[in-house]
This record gives structure tokens, C-alpha cells and sequence, in this order.
């Protein structure tokens, strides 16, 4: 049996003010670019005048396709310029939901933080094994 990797993903808006909105993203992209947009939210905050540098990166790596249109109906150009144009809320919205995609994120633990410190379980089988020693 056999599967073949998917190299693009249909990102769909379905709800709020971008509800219906469409786009084709590449997924299929090495650490080195997934780890640009690692942090983008704080990355923007440290340099505003970076955002649109970092959607241009974005746009080139990702974006393939989009249903997009104007106030006339006519669809948008598929571009970097028209991408950085949009609201700075629909370009986050998709930038997530690509990294979601993109970066998986680990597990979360199934136990409680022990901040550093041993579990109770483990500390009773290290108490355990300390008073076997000294027999």
C-alpha cells in the first residue's frame, strides 16, 4: 500500500467576516522555512515594518491559489502586493491556519506540570528503591 503526500492544502474562512474565503497553500516546505514563520504575531510586534517583508516570504513559499474578489466581482490578482492590500486580519487567519498545518505541535502531556520537581509516582519508586539499597 502506498500514499502519496499531499503538497498543497484548500484553506477554507467558514466563519466570520471571512467566511468563504478560499485559499490553495503549499504545505510541503522544509524546517528552515517553517521555523520564518514560527512566532509571527511576536515577530510583528517587534518590527512592524517587517509584516511586509514577512507576507511577501509568505505569499512566494505558500499561496497557489485563492477565489478572492473586488467590490465588482473581478477576481484579485494572485500577487504578494494583493496579499500585503488585504486586512492585516485575514492575512494572521490564514498564516495560522497554515502553520497549523504546517508545524505540527506536540502532545500535550496527559499529567500535571511537576514544575522541575519528581512526580509523586515517581518519588515513591525512588523512596522504594533507596530503602532496598540500604538493606
Amino acid at each position: 500500500m502506498t500514499f502519496k503526500l499531499p503538497r498543497t492544502v484548500r484553506i477554507i474562512f467558514e466563519d466570520g467576516i471571512f467566511a468563504g474565503a478560499e485559499v490553495v497553500c503549499r504545505i510541503g516546505i522544509t524546517l528552515r522555512e517553517s521555523l520564518e514563520f514560527a512566532n509571527v504575531e511576536e515577530k510583528l510586534a517587534a518590527d512592524p515594518a517587517y509584516s511586509v517583508e514577512l507576507v511577501e516570504k509568505f505569499f512566494d513559499l505558500a499561496v497557489v491559489a485563492w477565489n478572492l474578489v473586488d467590490d465588482d466581482e473581478r477576481e484579485l490578482p494572485l500577487n504578494a502586493a494583493t496579499l500585503a492590500e488585504m486586512p492585516g486580519a485575514f492575512i494572521l487567519q490564514l498564516m495560522e491556519q497554515w502553520k497549523e498545518l504546517t508545524q505540527p505541535v506536540p502532545k500535550a502531556s496527559t499529567t500535571d506540570s511537576t514544575n522541575g520537581s519528581m512526580s509523586a509516582e515517581l518519588s515513591a519508586v525512588m523512596a522504594q528503591s533507596s530503602q532496598s539499597l540500604a538493606s
